[in-house]
């Protein structure tokens, strides 16, 4: 009789377990569900794995593979002459694959040609030229829209300032300053 009295549980509350053997058969089912997370996610793991293993090897065309068997006929000595002649800045011969010609005038056959300097100084004033024809174009453009005309007043001949400043300076310049006149203040008298 001193104990503790339990309140009876809300019809809303599941209901309790009626075993432990129960309690056990639920465990054991996480630790299953467990398990096949783990498997599933080192499939998925080893998946992965194989496929950027497949990504990393390069897929070669069997056209390059021809161009490179080509290239690579002949001995070292071979080789290293074809590689000498080709620094000599002499004509390649000419494959059978090659049959592009460009048609060019005479006159471009007989101009010198122009060096990397020579281009890249004579693209810049192009471009300078371009661009200050371009602002030009624009300023003219924002000018057309400027349709404010000021109406300027002339004066006859005769009319002058009083100050004749700008036909006898000197008389200006000599004249006393007049003392401000001074006021009667209405709130002190």
């Amino acid at each position: 009789i001193g104990g503790k009295v339990r309140a009876p549980r809300p019809s809303s509350a599941p209901a309790r377990r009626s075993s432990s053997n129960e309690g056990d058969v639920q465990f054991d089912d996480f630790l299953q569900r467990q398990r096949q997370h783990a498997q599933r996610t080192a499939k998925k793991l080893q998946q992965a794995q194989h496929e950027a293993d497949k990504a990393r090897v390069p897929e070669i065309l069997d056209r390059s593979k021809e161009l490179a068997q080509k290239k690579r006929t002949g001995d070292f000595l071979e080789r290293l002459s074809s590689s000498a002649s080709e620094k000599k800045d002499e004509p390649a011969p000419i494959s059978e694959e090659c049959t592009f010609t460009p048609a060019i005038l005479a006159t471009s056959k007989q101009r010198k040609g122009r060096s990397v300097v020579d281009m890249s100084a004579g693209d810049m004033l192009k471009k300078e030229a371009l661009m200050g024809y371009l602002k030009a174009c624009a300023d003219t453009e924002k000018l057309q829209d400027a349709t404010f005309k000021p109406q300027i007043n002339s004066y006859p001949a005769h009319v002058e300032s009083r100050l004749t400043v700008t036909s006898d300076p000197d008389a200006y310049l000599k004249r006393p300053p007049k003392a401000p006149a001074k006021r009667e203040d209405p709130v002190h008298t």
